[in-house]
């Protein structure tokens, strides 16, 4: 966790390891997007304008807790979740506060795989339907764990 969080730290992003269940992260989440979203925030100051909510995109790939991270970000249910890929079908904004409105969004994966092993592998943590998997690949499912 710590290399990735340099990685992301090195490329410019401001990342927050996280735990769902726990709300001293929720709340650094919270605080981070308030960091991130300043510089907007104080643009539209300048330019007289009275300040938009921070509007954030969740994007990931499918069965990964997009929603729930909404859910737990806005202190509510208001987006519906599911444990099988595809449940979210369209985009919707859920407002948490004046302050900040997040996008929930289904889920989104490649159109092709390097190789049968990354579909696999999707397949088993459930991101993916099992049965997208071709043929070809479930029937070398044996072959990937021999």
């Amino acid at each position: 966790l710590k290399k990735w969080e340099e990685k992301y730290k090195l490329e410019g992003y401001y990342p927050v390891p996280c735990d769902l269940n726990n709300n001293q992260d929720i709340n650094s989440i919270l605080k981070a997007i308030q960091v991130v979203g300043k510089d907007k925030i104080d643009r539209d100051i300048r330019r007289g304008m009275k300040p938009q909510p921070i509007r954030v995109m969740v994007i990931g790939i499918p069965n990964v807790g997009k929603s729930t991270l909404i859910n737990r970000l806005s202190k509510r249910g208001s987006a519906s979740t599911a444990n099988t890929p595809g449940h979210t079908r369209s985009q919707q904004w859920i407002r948490v506060d004046k302050t900040l409105e997040l996008l929930d969004t289904p889920g989104i994966l490649p159109p092709h795989y390097d190789s049968q092993k990354e579909a696999i592998n999707l397949a088993l943590i459930g991101s993916m339907k099992v049965e997208n998997i071709s043929m070809q690949n479930a029937m070398n499912i044996k072959e990937y764990f021999s």
